[in-house]
């Protein structure tokens, strides 16, 4: 009953360390709305103090956090898994136990279980690790197209061409 609310403390402090550490300004609503918005968007490098120090190395702290929250997601996703894994492992126990020379066939419903929850597990560990990496692809992506300040960004640093972001023509593909 308790992991969670861990979960969410260890979350806001974790947080507020990432906001400190990349950001001039971090607060407690910025630490909440990160645990519903990851990676949080209101970290972009007009943020991490791109006046004083420019825009090459306020985007290089914005990138630092869209990783380090991505990071922040994965082991969090992850941890949430251990209860399923858990159970996997109870079931795979009781399923040897049972069928440990034959005493026991095991019953449809347990069979289709045992199925269910590796498939929950699979899903549950392939969604935590890609879902964060889609997340950050598409945040890269707003700063690039989205962003309203995104042809100063791009003009200001070396990471991204030189071009129009909506002329798909001027990529060479081949």
């Amino acid at each position: 009953m308790g992991g969670p609310i861990i979960l969410v403390i260890c979350h806001l402090v974790i947080a507020w360390a990432i906001l400190r550490k990349t950001s001039q300004q971090p607060s407690l609503s910025r630490c909440l709305y990160s645990l519903a918005c990851s990676p949080p968007l209101f970290v972009d490098w007009l943020d991490c103090g791109w006046r004083h120090e420019g825009i090459e190395v306020a985007w290089k702290k914005t990138r630092k956090s869209l990783l380090l929250f991505a990071a922040l997601n994965i082991m969090e996703s992850l941890a949430m898994t251990v209860p399923l894994a858990l159970l996997h492992h109870c079931i795979a126990d009781r399923t040897a136990a049972m069928t440990h020379d034959d005493q026991f066939a095991l019953l449809p419903e347990e069979v289709r279980s045992a199925n269910v929850v590796m498939g929950l597990l699979v899903c549950s560990v392939l969604a935590s690790v890609l879902v964060p990496i889609a997340q950050v692809l598409l945040a890269l992506l707003y700063f690039k197209i989205g962003h309203p300040w995104s042809k100063i960004l791009i003009a200001k640093t070396s990471d991204f061409p030189k071009i129009h972001p909506f002329h798909l023509n001027d990529f060479d593909l081949m």
